[in-house]
């Protein structure tokens, strides 16, 4: 195992994560979640890296076969920089849906699920252990996670 200090995201950059520091987890470059947590008492913020998962598989990174991704609102822009990957490795993913609120994580899981789809994959709620399969059914995919194959 190495351990990479970088974020995943859309493209190359730099960007502030913004966290409290009693609860890292729930830590996001997401800029309408990093504005709630900033309203918290005891908020933290730190510069980081951003690259895609793309570039880090050209530089040398292995290709995985299996991703989790839990990244506080910025799943569709880690599943962005990561199509070349996708496309030709197709690697299963479990990911959690986040956004600032209901409708932005309702907005946030249909742009998700599109590019899914997109991609050829198909998206298990595993909550419900519904496959999802059309746009109607997604608000309920607001709540939970997804296991795409």
């Amino acid at each position: 195992v190495t351990l990479r200090q970088l974020a995943l995201g859309s493209a190359p950059g730099r960007a502030t994560l913004v966290f409290p520091p009693d609860e890292t987890a729930r830590g996001s470059l997401d800029a309408r979640i990093a504005d709630q947590i900033r309203h918290e008492p005891h908020v933290a913020a730190v510069e980081v890296e951003v690259d895609t998962l793309d570039q880090q598989v050209a530089s040398g990174l292995p290709e995985p076969d299996f991703g989790k991704l839990d990244v506080e609102g910025l799943e569709l822009d880690v599943l962005q920089g990561m199509r070349t990957l996708m496309s030709r490795r197709h690697p299963r993913l479990y990911i959690e849906l986040h956004g600032a609120d209901a409708a932005l994580k309702l907005h946030n899981v249909r742009a998700v699920a599109a590019l899914l789809w997109e991609a050829g994959y198909d998206i298990l709620h595993v909550e419900s252990q519904s496959l999802l399969q059309r746009p109607e059914q997604l608000p309920g995919a607001i709540r939970g996670h997804l296991y795409c194959t």
